[in-house]
């Protein structure tokens, strides 16, 4: 299913920084040439509202809400931040987006076809995120229904790699490099 998202405008939305997202390349793309969407933005419906939540998508909307916040905000003259082809603006303020929709899913279906669908974009062939990102997902896939401190099992490691398709060896792999991750974060008291 397909759908138009219009943009909200609210100093809430704004991100702290645009570094830690990676997305000035995009920025720069986006008021260059405008928003081409050579793939799918993929967002749920907030149950109860008229809001949604982007699933797949986040580094592209950031930059669209940002170059449009940056936009807004700038001064005449200034080339950097204003965009001055309107057609290029008139392609930020409505972003066909894919609607994923969940139905009578439980919470736990809605979970797993959403890793499934990251797990496929970012761990297949399509697009592969940074190793940081890549490690931190699965141990968040793989922490899902997890009481209390991580503990190794093999059984949820298989079950892990089996809905993002990839090796166990993989699996183990990146979970370890995200905990030795937090550890030296931690040592070095980079994480709050």
């Amino acid at each position: 299913m397909s759908q138009i998202i219009r943009r909200r405008t609210s100093d809430d939305d704004e991100l702290q920084s645009d570094d830690f997202f990676a997305i000035d390349e995009l920025k720069e793309s986006i008021r260059n040439i405008e928003f081409v969407r050579i793939q799918n933005i993929i967002v749920r419906n907030i149950p109860n509202s008229n809001k949604y939540v982007v699933i797949e998508g986040n580094r592209r909307v950031a930059s669209i809400k940002t170059v449009l916040r940056e936009h807004e905000k700038a001064l005449p003259g200034d080339a950097k931040r204003r965009i001055e082809d309107e057609s290029i603006l008139r392609s930020l303020n409505e972003i066909e987006v894919m609607v994923f929709v969940t139905g009578d899913l439980t919470e736990d279906e809605i979970r797993k076809n959403i890793s499934t669908m990251l797990g496929l974009r970012h761990y297949g062939s399509m697009l592969n995120w940074e190793l940081l990102p890549r490690a931190k997902n699965i141990y968040d896939e793989y922490m899902k229904g997890v009481d209390g401190a991580f503990k190794y099992n093999p059984k949820r490691a298989k079950q892990v790699a089996e809905v993002i398709a990839k090796p166990l060896s993989e699996v183990r792999k990146l979970i370890r490099g995200y905990l030795c991750y937090r550890q030296l974060a931690e040592l070095y008291a980079c994480v709050t």
